[in-house]
């Protein structure tokens, strides 16, 4: 179980440095993420969880959604994920 949570922490840091390298903000992509107003607060408690309360989870469809925002196939990004991952263990 350990393994699981850690990639999805690599995950969302993966995203987070692929939206520093393209400049996109990460209130622009909360935005788009969640088309909503709020998105940007959801966004935020994805990538910076408080310990307060539960960590917002992203469900499958919102991890293409993303793939989709970034122009980067999801396979490729859960590649470059899984790459980090093994070079961080």
């Amino acid at each position: 179980m350990k393994a699981a949570i850690s990639m999805e922490r690599e995950f969302v840091k993966e995203v987070c440095r692929v939206l520093e390298k393209q400049g996109l903000s990460h209130r622009e992509f909360g935005k788009r993420l969640f088309e909503t107003d709020d998105g940007p607060r959801q966004w935020a408690k994805v990538r910076n969880p408080t310990g307060e309360g539960k960590t917002r989870k992203l469900s499958l469809d919102e991890c293409y959604k993303i793939a989709g925002i970034l122009g980067i196939e999801l396979p490729m990004l859960l590649l470059q994920t899984a790459i980090r991952n093994e070079e961080n263990a």
